[in-house]
């Protein structure tokens, strides 16, 4: 059977999204975990390395830029993609957010075609920042064909 591969990356969302527990597992992500908190969040992943996290940038317990800042000290995950959940954020928070090291962006309250497009940036390198280098997302398909070059040499 085609695409019977089962996705097998672990995500976790932080301060529970109605939303995203109906989306994920709709995609095929069976490995989601909820932490209430972002305190929570960071005991999850310190107990078990996850490959994505969706988070707001304010949650119960921890600001987003002290989650981020817990992510990349010693004994967090450093190299985790994080995706901010914009529920009507200013311009410059998500700004704050980008130069914390956020990896994609979803606003609120998101569709399956949203979090679909987040996830496969993510899977072929994410926004700017990096993202998932398509190890630690398995899709079941086959990888997008690289683009074509539109130019002569390097710039």
């Amino acid at each position: 059977m085609r695409n019977a591969r089962k996705k097998t990356a672990l995500l976790l969302t932080v301060k529970p999204n109605p939303g995203l527990r109906i989306i994920l597992p709709a995609l095929g992500y069976a490995r989601v975990i909820e932490a209430a908190t972002a305190p929570e969040a960071v005991a999850l992943m310190r107990a078990e390395p996850v490959d994505l996290v969706f988070a707001p940038w304010e949650s119960p317990g921890l600001s987003g830029a002290a989650l981020m800042e817990a992510l990349r000290n010693p004994g967090g995950n450093r190299a985790v993609p994080v995706v901010l959940l914009d529920d009507g954020l200013a311009p410059a928070t998500v700004v704050a957010a980008v130069k914390a090291g956020i990896a994609g962006k979803i606003s609120l309250p998101g569709d399956i075609h949203e979090v679909r497009r987040v996830l496969r940036e993510m899977e072929t390198g994410g926004m700017e920042n990096g993202g998932l280098d398509n190890g630690g997302l398995e899709t079941g398909a086959p990888d997008p064909a690289p683009a074509k070059q539109t130019g002569g040499g390097d710039a």
